[in-house]
This record gives C-alpha cells, sequence and structure tokens, in this order.
C-alpha cells in the first residue's frame, strides 16, 4: 500500500511525457486533419453552429459563468461546514472541486 502513491505518480508522469507533443483537443484535431481551422474558443464553436448569433454566444458564456460560480460556492461553503465541524462538509467541498475539474475537462476536450 505505501507503494501505490509513488506508482500512480509515475503513471501519470508517464501518460503526461507521452501526451505532450499530441494535439489535446479532439474537436481541433479533427479540423485540422481535414485541413479546416480550429476553433479557439466554445463561443466559436457556438457561433458556427448557430450563424454567430449573439444571444447563443452571451447564453453560452452565462451558462459557463453559472455553473463555474456554482462549483466555487459549494466549495467554499464545505471548506466552511469543516471549518465549523458540521457534517457534509468534505462532501460539499468535494462536490464543487469536482464541478470546476469537469467543467475544465469538458472545455478541454472540445477544445
Amino acid at each position: 500500500m505505501n507503494h501505490l502513491p509513488g506508482t500512480v505518480a509515475k503513471l501519470a508522469a508517464g501518460a503526461t511525457a507521452t501526451m505532450a507533443g499530441q494535439p489535446g483537443a479532439i474537436v481541433n484535431k479533427q479540423l485540422v486533419d481535414r485541413g479546416r481551422d480550429p476553433f479557439a474558443t466554445p463561443a466559436d464553436i457556438a457561433g458556427a453552429l448557430f450563424d454567430d448569433s449573439s444571444k447563443v454566444g452571451t447564453a453560452l458564456r452565462v451558462l459557463t459563468a453559472l455553473v463555474l460560480l456554482g462549483a466555487v460556492l459549494a466549495t467554499v461553503a464545505g471548506i466552511w461546514q469543516v471549518f465549523r465541524g458540521e457534517r457534509g462538509g468534505v462532501e460539499l467541498a468535494a462536490s464543487g472541486v469536482f464541478g470546476v475539474i469537469v467543467l475544465l475537462v469538458g472545455v478541454t476536450v472540445i477544445m
């Protein structure tokens, strides 16, 4: 059991090293492979899908901001509960952290 954290760290470092030279985004890699320009932001994708509608771009930015704000608030509330000694603080903080991670991973996969 003592060797597990070291092994996991070595595997993660190896996976990172092998993927360092490859394009990080699935959608952009597919676009470049077909000779098209890649997208720089999720708003660019929404603009391409919905003919550069300003309403769609604004809605996408608002949705992303709300999800990020909710995840940060859940993290802060969980940390507050932990410091006050209430039950459920660790779970609430972890859900907020995982929410931020999922949002970042989702945007990274697209971009």
